[in-house]
């Protein structure tokens, strides 16, 4: 596995939660030990915390977050990552899907292994980047997807596998499927990420926002090496809808 490189895209506006327009990776959610005056304190932990500290535990030395010029509340927080353990860097742009936020970061990632994980989601345990990581590198593969059980398939990316992790079956939020696990964490080697770009290129501009997912799919026909694996005791919290926001902050 080459040198491992974070991505988090924090560039969207956060509409779900109308209307409420701050930035949904700042909402408190949860506590933490924090020393204040030499005495440990619990303190609110934010929600993109969460996601920096699991790619941290994987043993991620570096961190793009791609964000949009109104977040500055974002960079103020995380600074330059030190108190976490990690560099982050920052690309500031308004991009205009997921997929272009992570192409932004093209020169700085084209030679490495990414992980991405979302901002504005809580994925436990904390060891679960670790987990998917450990289990890409002994499936060789050229992406991996650590998946979450869900009955919400309307709302995010399903995906089946066969006996060996293969993916088999991978649809973008429908309205009926029989699968019953998310993806909600990727890990993948620079032939995705050389995919992705040549993706962007040739799809001409449409009002439809361009799914990370079309390039899974797109790995597929290919025939790519793509894996996907459970997560073991994996909870996913979507903190960008509301009842998923009360579900965290009750649960955590």
């Amino acid at each position: 596995m080459k040198k491992l490189i974070g991505i988090i895209p924090a560039a969207g506006s956060g509409t779900r939660l109308f209307p409420y327009n701050g930035g949904k990776e700042l909402l408190p959610v949860g506590t933490q030990p924090v020393t204040i005056n030499g005495k440990i304190e619990d303190r609110p932990k934010v929600v993109s915390q969460y996601i920096i500290e699991a790619m941290v535990e994987a043993g991620v030395k570096h961190i793009i977050i791609i964000t949009n010029p109104t977040k500055h509340k974002l960079t103020g927080l995380h600074l330059d990552g030190c108190m976490y353990g990690v560099n982050i860097s920052y690309i500031i742009q308004n991009p205009i899907s997921m997929a272009h936020s992570i192409d932004l970061a093209y020169e700085w990632i084209k030679s490495s292994t990414v992980i991405i994980g979302m901002p504005d989601t809580i994925i436990l345990p904390r060891d679960c980047i670790k987990q998917l990581v450990q289990q890409h590198n002994h499936g060789n593969a050229d992406i991996s997807l650590g998946l979450f059980p869900t009955d919400k398939s309307h709302k995010f990316g399903m995906i089946k596998t066969d006996n060996d992790s293969n993916i088999i079956y991978h649809e973008d939020k429908p309205a009926n499927t029989d699968a019953s696990m998310m993806w909600g964490l990727a890990i993948w080697e620079p032939c995705f990420t050389k995919m992705l770009r040549e993706h962007i290129k040739k799809t001409p501009p449409t009002n439809k926002e361009m799914a990370l997912g079309d390039v899974f799919d797109a790995m597929l026909a290919r025939r790519k090496k793509c894996k996907a694996y459970p997560i073991a005791k994996g909870k996913y919290y979507d903190i960008g809808t509301y009842d998923d926001y009360k579900r965290a902050i009750s649960e955590l």
